[in-house]
């Protein structure tokens, strides 16, 4: 698959997490971090919205889940961001090896 964007091709996952590694050609990968990133946020968000719950009827306490309304939003956004920045790091070290450079200023190999 040709490149759409010469370079900076991982700058796509930033926004979209797989993008980047999709525009590289590598659609598997770009699909398995796409999928893995929802996944992560829908049962990150699912767990943190069931922890007040539980912790209200465990507790008797109705105040508690007040207290821990925001853990499922939370959950969810940091699947969210997780997926995002290893997709953007992944997507980063793969333009790297595409074209020849060293990513984040690894050490040059020995001849």
């Amino acid at each position: 698959m040709a490149s759409v964007i010469p370079m900076g091709r991982w700058m796509a996952s930033l926004i979209v997490p797989g993008l980047g590694q999709i525009l590289m050609g590598e659609v598997d990968r770009g699909v398995t971090f796409f999928m893995g990133t929802a996944i992560a946020a829908v049962v990150l968000g699912v767990i943190g919205a069931l922890i007040p719950v539980v912790l209200s009827v465990t507790s008797g306490n109705p105040a508690v889940s007040l207290l821990t309304v925001l853990i499922g939003p939370l959950g969810l956004v940091t699947g969210l961001s997780g997926g995002l920045a290893w997709s953007t790091i992944d997507a980063y070290c793969l333009d790297a090896e595409q074209h020849g450079w060293r990513p984040f200023g690894s050490p040059a190999s020995s001849p």
